[in-house]
C-alpha cells in the first residue's frame, strides 16, 4: 500500500479544481443548510402528518393541566 502525504494551499483547490463550494462563509453562518443537506442525504426528513399529531397531543395535555389547574385554585380558595 502505498501513502503520499499531499497537501494543498486552500486557494489553490479553489482556483484550479473548480469545485463550487456553497458554505464559503464556513460552518455556522450555513449550519441551517448543512443540516437540511445531512437530512436529505440520510432520508430523515420529518413526517408533517406526525407533527400535526403531536401537536394535537400537546394541546390536549396542556388544556387538561389547565384545567387541573384551576380546578386546584378553586379548592385552594374555598379553604
Amino acid at each position: 500500500m502505498i501513502f503520499i502525504n499531499m497537501q494543498f494551499e486552500p486557494i489553490f483547490i479553489k482556483e484550479q479544481m473548480n469545485i463550487k463550494w456553497h458554505c464559503e462563509n464556513g460552518l455556522i453562518e450555513n449550519i441551517q443548510k448543512i443540516i437540511e443537506e445531512y437530512r436529505i442525504q440520510r432520508n430523515l426528513t420529518v413526517n408533517k402528518n406526525f407533527l400535526k399529531i403531536r401537536f394535537f397531543f400537546l394541546n390536549l395535555f396542556l388544556s387538561r393541566l389547565k384545567y387541573v389547574f384551576l380546578v386546584h385554585q378553586h379548592l385552594v380558595k374555598q379553604q
